[in-house]
């Protein structure tokens, strides 16, 4: 009598379907840990970008040059400082919406806000020269009304996350 060692068909096939349900649960889960990995990333940029405003601001006393302009097409940034159009170009890499970029006409503030794709809401940060007293850097539910596009908080130089 022969010794046949080895694995038979059925047990060969029941591996192969628990191999199959398990990548099945994994590739269910991909999309969302990718979401939440780019909504770290932009979270993670907007930081940055307040850091190097801040930077902006002790070099010329104003905000100047942080404001972008953003085409919506190609969604790159234009004719503004080389380290925030880095970031400006990182955020829009990373969302599907654009970057929001208020500065106050007398210069002395601004804010920005970017809705994430992971758990749609608003990443909002702002500034406010040397009276930073309070400062916003969190997400919102909503867009904060003092700084979205309905608003007109660089006329009334009050652009905030609020």
């Amino acid at each position: 009598m022969r010794n046949i060692t080895g694995f038979t068909l059925i047990e060969l096939l029941v591996v192969i379907t628990i191999i199959g349900i398990l990548a099945s649960v994994v590739l269910v889960q991909f999309p969302d840990a990718m979401k939440r990995a780019r909504d770290g990333r932009v979270i993670s940029s907007m930081g940055q970008f307040r850091t190097q405003s801040r930077i902006i601001y002790a070099n010329s006393r104003e905000y100047t040059d942080i404001e972008c302009k953003i085409d919506s097409i190609t969604r790159t940034c234009s004719d503004c400082n080389v380290g925030i159009k880095a970031l400006c170009n990182d955020i829009g890499e990373n969302t599907e919406d654009l970057l929001e970029i208020y500065v106050n006409d007398n210069k002395e503030g601004y804010c920005a806000s970017v809705q994430l794709n992971g758990s749609e809401k608003f990443f909002c940060i702002d500034g406010a020269g040397e009276d930073e007293v309070v400062l916003h850097a969190k997400e919102y539910d909503e867009e904060p009304e003092q700084c979205s596009s309905t608003s007109d908080c660089a006329i009334s130089n009050d652009c905030r996350c609020e």
